[in-house]
């Protein structure tokens, strides 16, 4: 039987298990967090510095009082919802990184700007902005630190039935290719960008798929496709 492994921090594993479960309701799903959100450096932001997010995991780790009533523009839809849950005015490039650059410079925006973001981060979206004449600085907020697999997730692995993994980050990828190195199972590979995909480097996948969009909701309908493949 073919099995859903989630490897993203348990709150977004969890949220995306829940749109798994109303879809696919007979994929069993597995989740086991290859990387934990440790807070950074507490930012001091300057009155009426708005902000840019490229995730959520931002929101986690910083006190919402200092994000009150500042703009911040978001990579996309769900981190934009997470800036308004936090009191923000959020505006989203409903795409990746590139998509984010590409609005910062197409539209007004009052500067000065602040990326806060992970220490692991693919896209150099303060040097893109400031080389385009923004004034844009980055804080690093938090950290995301290896996690090892739970034994059932290392169980599913060493076993030889299929296991479909997605990858949402270039960090979760380089991660999961060292913790599965040893896996026997026949992996289907679903990678949010092609920028994740590259950064697998773990055993031959059976299959290796990189979304049509960077968006949870193309990983769900490769998923879908994979596994009316695989069951047929």
């Amino acid at each position: 039987m073919t099995t859903l492994l989630l490897t993203r921090p348990l709150p977004q594993s969890e949220r995306f298990a829940a749109m798994v479960g109303e879809t696919l309701p007979d994929l069993p799903v597995v989740i086991s967090p290859i990387l934990r959100i440790v807070p950074a450096d507490t930012p001091e932001l300057r009155d009426g510095e708005d902000v840019i997010l490229t995730s959520a995991n931002a929101l986690g780790v910083i006190d919402p009082n200092l994000l009150t009533g500042r703009t911040a523009y978001c990579v996309g839809d769900r981190t934009a919802e997470a800036a308004k849950a936090a009191g923000m005015h959020a505006v989203s490039a409903d795409g990746d990184a590139d998509a984010l650059v590409r609005l910062l410079q197409s539209i007004p925006v009052a500067e000065p700007l602040v990326h806060l973001r992970g220490r692991h981060s693919r896209g150099d979206v303060a040097g893109s902005l400031v080389r385009a004449g923004l004034d844009v600085r980055e804080i690093v907020v938090y950290d995301q630190q290896p996690a090892s697999l739970t034994p059932e997730a290392r169980v599913l692995l060493n076993k030889t039935a299929p296991v479909i993994l997605p990858l949402f980050s270039a960090r979760s990828a380089a991660l999961l290719s060292e913790a599965a190195c040893d896996s026997r199972a026949a992996l289907a590979v679903i990678a949010i960008s092609k920028v994740a995909a590259s950064a697998w480097n773990g055993p031959i996948p059976a299959r290796l798929v990189v979304a049509a969009r960077p968006k949870a909701e193309a990983i769900l309908d490769e998923i879908g496709k994979i596994c009316a493949e695989w069951s047929g």
